[in-house]
């Protein structure tokens, strides 16, 4: 083949590429729902990487502008390190209302001993054209959810636990308890959507 006959063939690729992309762009807007899902060890630091990516696909899927999914990352963030500390590895948080490096002791040796370290969080975020829900569970003993403070006292800003719950619950637009108290499945309505 000539040099010419090469280069005529490499530019028709790169122009069939970009075209593609553009059409691949184009069928971006008929998605009717997006799944995401997440199958992570009990290991906190996994948890930041986990929101930063939930948080693009919350936008991306157009539920969030950027400070509405900054909002509800932090949601996320609370209930992924329950699932972690207090589901998983059964950390009580009572440990916090006295010694703060008692409770971080505990979850550093829990993350090595069985059964605790076999223990998975799993994550699934699904988004709708209105609806995203994101749902954690643990392999924990769950908890009794009628304990859930209310997000309305004041006390609950100041105290070292509990404040999780309630960012939980005044930073979305919905959370629910399965029965056994060992997921939690957060609701976020898109900006300007439904109610």
């Amino acid at each position: 083949k000539s040099r010419a006959t090469q280069l005529v063939q490499t530019v028709e690729r790169v122009l069939m590429s970009v075209q593609s992309d553009t059409d691949l762009l184009r069928a971006e807007n008929y998605i009717h729902s997006r799944t995401t899902r997440f199958v992570l060890e009990s290991d906190p630091s996994l948890v930041g990487p986990v929101v930063r990516r939930l948080r693009a696909d919350l936008q991306a899927a157009g539920i969030c502008d950027e400070y509405a999914a900054l909002r509800t990352g932090i949601a996320v963030e609370e209930a992924l390190l329950n699932a972690v500390y207090h589901g998983n590895l059964e950390v009580p948080s009572s440990l916090k209302w006295d010694d703060e490096t008692e409770f971080d002791r505990l979850a550093s040796a829990r993350r090595l001993l069985s059964p605790y370290r076999e223990r998975k969080v799993r994550i699934r975020l699904r988004c709708t054209p209105d609806l995203a829900t994101i749902a954690i569970s643990d392999d924990g003993p769950g908890f009794d959810r009628t304990t859930i403070p209310d997000p309305n006292d004041p006390e609950m800003m100041v105290r070292p636990t509990g404040r999780g719950l309630v960012l939980m619950q005044t930073l979305t637009d919905g959370m629910e308890f399965n029965p056994k108290g060992n997921r939690v499945t957060l609701r976020k309505l898109r900006a300007g959507g439904p109610t």
